[in-house]
């Protein structure tokens, strides 16, 4: 059942200003009050700095009373630039859904809403909903802005260098790590690894990507010839660079493929490609990784002065259309998999 919009908005708005000042309070007892009682709370490092998910008022109450003071919101508000709030059907339930943002001492964080009414059958225009689902996210890191609209760099640093490296030598260097190992070491690079490659750079963390194919993309070449994208184009843009409206719904793998190798130019990643990780060590008195890299031309390389303090393993199917042996990998007795993209002509 739907309402107008102007609707809606009033019954969000009337929620959140009861929401918030209940958070303003800093008890959590009232402010998970507000949940249904199979009400779920989902945060995502906003609330919790982890990935938790709490059922039911006395478990939500639970995990608020466990956020740490920095972590609790402040400046709740309507974002403009949001879906504006509405009312629908989700899974046989009339709900309203909405987002607001909210501010902590960490960082700026958001969150998605899908209210209910208490009473069975009501149409969603109850004056008092209460949250069936709550997701928080902290979106930026406060003194690690992503450096994008009006943080963006100027571009002026190469203008008036004659003498010295221009932008495209001071590139090159960078990408070689010969003079400093990374801060954060990403093995593959897919979509995954990229996206989060990409995001760690516009907030000023120094990172290499090591990809054991031969060329960036080559993870959705290398697959039949045949596939496609399972899902719209629209639900799988990368950061910062979303594809054309021009553009298929259904993406076929080798323009995917093609259009990752531009990313990893166009954002200026560190991408090694043709290069294995051997292996990983930590040192826990350091807090530090001991990668061990095997490159293009088979040499090898440790990382082992300021070695990378964080790793992130991206992981596929290697091309031999197996899994690495990584450690607590599911493992089935007896049981073969066929794998499509053995033969490349096979068809869907």
């Amino acid at each position: 059942m739907s309402a107008p919009a102007t609707v809606a908005a009033e019954i969000f708005e009337k929620w959140l200003e009861r929401f918030a000042d209940d958070v303003r309070s800093g008890v959590a007892q009232r402010v998970a009050s507000h949940f249904r009682d199979d009400g779920y709370l989902r945060d995502i490092l906003a609330l919790t700095w982890d990935y938790r998910t709490f059922a039911g008022p006395a478990e939500i109450q639970e995990g608020i009373e466990s956020a740490s003071p920095a972590s609790w919101p402040r400046n709740l508000r309507c974002p403009p630039e949001r879906i504006a709030p509405r009312i629908l059907r989700r899974s046989g339930r009339t709900v309203l859904e909405a987002y607001f943002d909210f501010d902590t001492e960490v960082g700026r964080g958001s969150a998605f809403v899908r209210l209910q009414p208490d009473q069975p059958g009501d149409d969603g225009n109850a004056e008092d909903p209460r949250v069936w689902m709550m997701l928080t996210t902290l979106q930026e890191i406060r003194g690690f802005e992503e450096r994008i609209g009006d943080r963006r760099l100027d571009g002026t640093a190469f203008s008036y260098k004659f003498g010295g490296d221009n932008w495209l030598d001071t590139r090159r260097k960078r990408a070689q790590f010969a003079d400093r190992d990374p801060e954060v070491l990403i093995v593959g690079a897919g979509q995954a690894g990229l996206a989060l490659g990409a995001r760690l750079a516009q907030i000023g963390v120094d990172t290499l990507i090591v990809e054991a194919n031969e060329r960036v993309g080559d993870n959705w070449r290398n697959r039949y010839e045949s596939l496609a994208l399972h899902n719209e184009t629209w639900s799988n843009h990368l950061p910062y660079l979303p594809f054309p409206d021009s553009w298929p719904t259904f993406l076929p793998k080798d323009k995917l493929a093609g259009w990752l190798e531009a990313y990893a130019e166009f954002m200026e990643l560190n991408v090694w490609t043709s290069t294995r990780l051997v292996g990983a060590d930590y040192d826990s008195g350091r807090k530090t990784w001991r990668a061990r890299l095997r490159t293009a031309d088979g040499a090898g390389r440790d990382d082992n002065r300021d070695a990378p303090g964080h790793g992130d393993r991206q992981r596929g199917r290697r091309a031999d259309g197996t899994e690495g042996p990584w450690p607590g990998r599911l493992r089935r007795p007896g049981h073969a998999l066929q794998r499509v993209h053995q033969w490349p002509r096979l068809r869907r």
